[in-house]
């Protein structure tokens, strides 16, 4: 992140992340939990090395139809039962929430 912000002359409007690789079926994902709080670290970083970051969203919020790999991969923060359309909110969506919340993290 710090390095793009200085490539950008100090200037990220906004910062996306969308972790590869991370397809979880469960709803304790673990992995995506640690790769959110480690990216938002980075952002928090890169704000504090100056730059002007003005925004941060996930993607995604929902699992969702992938082009390449069909309804397979769960990459959302809510896991979707495709047969009932129930949604249940994965743990990383309740640590997602938290940050927003808090408008910020825990040290780790």
């Amino acid at each position: 992140m710090q390095v793009i912000a200085q490539m950008l002359g100090g200037k990220v409007s906004i910062a996306k992340s969308r972790e590869y690789g991370l397809a979880h079926l469960k709803v304790d994902d673990k992995k995506r939990q640690k790769f959110i709080h480690e990216y938002i670290t980075e952002i928090w970083h890169a704000i504090n090395g100056g730059a002007d970051v003005r925004g941060y969203f996930y993607w995604s919020l929902l699992d969702n139809f992938e082009w390449e790999a069909g309804f397979g991969p769960r990459f959302g923060l809510v896991h979707i039962d495709y047969q009932t359309q129930k949604r249940t909110l994965k743990q990383s969506a309740h640590l997602y929430a938290e940050i927003c919340k808090k408008n910020g993290i825990e040290a780790s």
